[in-house]
């Protein structure tokens, strides 16, 4: 017993040794860990410049912490510099311009990625030639040059296709999807979206499992899919609390907002743009905030609290002017629009639908054009001239007509119906092929048992056979001690008898 008990408490002891040692209980993330160990080991030279570039891309992809992922981008950007180390400083600009475009410094951005393009070039990095193309793509549709920004992304995902780069791919598909958004070609939108779903399911990329199933919400938003947009929206959420993703909760927020504010449901609106604000800020994403500000100014004007919505409107186009943003500058605009129509200041709500219309149209931004257009006839028909508020209602029915047809929305319900199906078909097959393998364990475990139970019935029958055999040993050895104690003692006996008689018959003799 005393044995059994030292066995147990040093199984005990060494699974809490165990325990206590998992990386993935002894830290967080268990590969940043292991990076910054590594990093404390090397000397300046490429491979640190190279460790800190893992260390940056761990930031952005793994924990979406962009000041620690520029931090470690600057530190690997000096010393490639220090060491010319050509890879290193390519790197390093890419990374850069990826922080300037996630805190909306786009021009900012722009620089670095075109420095680092030349770079990645020259050097033959064909990964990093093309992430620096996505990239750049990404900037001029931001800026509302749609032609431009697709004939990038769509070199860059080439690229990535030859290089076997799944997360580019998923990335460029995701970028190619907002650019259709944007114009109002939600089929292609959605198309697009739901390719780079696919690829972030297969690696369980989180961060961008958040981002695609925002992006298809929108979609769905578009199309006054209401019930359908919120889905996607609520599974975007739940894993950008889980990451604690400021960026990515403020986007989540910010179109739930939305969805309730098309609803007529504006105080609930405002709670949830204002939640967007505060994760916005709290991330330090300028354009974000811009998108929030004029949100929370046309929530504002609804509900008739005009002097706290202007602050909010002239925000929000200070910070897209700055940023280089024409679609959200666009948007603001109609906020303003709105905002001062609802003061009886008609010029100057003219004024703003006119600059919202002008940037709408330049960079092909279908949905900026119904505002446009909507809020036109609105403010002309407070203004009494009926015969240019029902040029605008045309205009504004032709544009929704040409976006919310039958065909377009038929198109994206089918593509989510396939998605949805070819989901639930790996689901059950998954299942099926995890049924098969769970029965074959079974068998194999009954058979295990079998054997056993076989294997020590026949050790207890030839242990029992042994026993019995030592028994009727024991027993023919205490007989065959009986028999020999008796003939001993009849030897004595005879022996006594000889001895007497020779005694006996001595004497006679002599």
């Amino acid at each position: 017993m005393k044995k059994s008990h030292q066995l147990l408490l040093s199984i005990f002891i060494l699974f809490s040794t165990l325990v206590l040692l998992s990386p993935s209980l002894r830290a967080q993330n268990p590969h940043l860990d292991s990076l910054q160990k590594v990093l404390l080991t090397l000397k300046a030279d490429t491979n640190r410049a190279n460790t800190l570039h893992e260390i940056s891309r761990a930031y952005l992809f793994e924990l979406n912490d962009m000041q620690k992922m520029n931090e470690y981008a600057q530190l690997e950007l000096e010393l490639s510099q220090k060491l010319n180390y050509e890879k290193g400083i390519a790197y390093g600009l890419l990374n850069k311009g990826i922080f300037y475009w996630r805190t909306g410094e786009f021009n900012t951005a722009l620089y670095h990625y075109r420095k680092s393009l030349k770079l990645m070039i020259h050097a033959g990095i064909k990964r990093g030639e093309s992430s620096c193309y996505l990239n750049i793509g990404q900037i001029y549709v931001e800026k509302g040059k749609y032609k431009e920004g697709l004939e990038y992304m769509l070199k860059g995902v080439k690229i990535k296709e030859i290089v076997g780069d799944k997360r580019g791919v998923s990335s460029g598909y995701n970028n190619i999807g907002n650019l259709y958004q944007y114009q109002g070609i939600y089929a292609e939108a959605l198309n697009y979206h739901l390719k780079s779903l696919k690829i972030k399911e297969e690696m369980n990329d989180k961060v961008g499992l958040a981002m695609s199933y925002n992006n298809i919400g929108l979609v769905f938003n578009s199309q006054a899919k209401y019930d359908e947009a919120l889905i996607y929206y609520k599974k975007g959420a739940v894993i950008n609390e889980e990451l604690n993703d400021k960026v990515g909760l403020g986007n989540v927020y910010n179109n739930i907002g939305n969805i309730y504010s098309d609803k007529k449901d504006f105080k609930q609106g405002l709670i949830y743009h204002l939640k967007a604000l505060k994760a916005r800020e709290s991330a330090g994403d300028k354009q974000g905030m811009a998108m929030s500000y004029s949100n929370i100014a046309n929530n504002y004007t609804q509900l008739n609290k005009i002097d706290e919505a202007l602050p909010y409107g002239l925000n929000a186009v200070n910070i897209f002017k700055q940023i280089g943003d024409k679609k959200g500058l666009s948007d603001a605009y109609a906020s303003l629009g709105i905002l001062y129509e609802q003061k009886k200041v008609y010029d100057e709500a003219l004024k703003n639908l006119e600059a919202c219309l002008r940037l709408a149209k330049e960079i092909n931004f279908k949905e900026g054009e119904l505002k446009a257009y909507a809020n036109f006839a609105s403010a002309y028909t407070n203004m009494k001239q009926f015969d240019k508020a029902l040029k605008y209602t045309r205009l504004f029915h032709d544009i929704k007509d040409s976006l919310l047809n039958k065909d377009n929305i038929k198109q994206v319900t089918e593509l989510n119906t396939k998605y949805e199906t070819d989901k639930k078909e790996k689901e059950i097959l998954l299942l099926t092929k995890d049924q098969i393998l769970t029965e074959k364990v079974l068998k194999e475990q009954r058979l295990v048992r079998w054997g056993l139970t076989g294997g020590l019935g026949l050790l207890f029958v030839s242990v029992f056979s042994i026993y019995r055999r030592y028994r009727f040993k024991q027993k023919a050895n205490l007989v065959l001690e009986q028999q020999k104690k008796e003939i001993e003692q009849k030897n004595m006996l005879i022996t006594d008898s000889i001895d007497y008689a020779k005694k006996y018959s001595g004497a006679c003799i002599t």
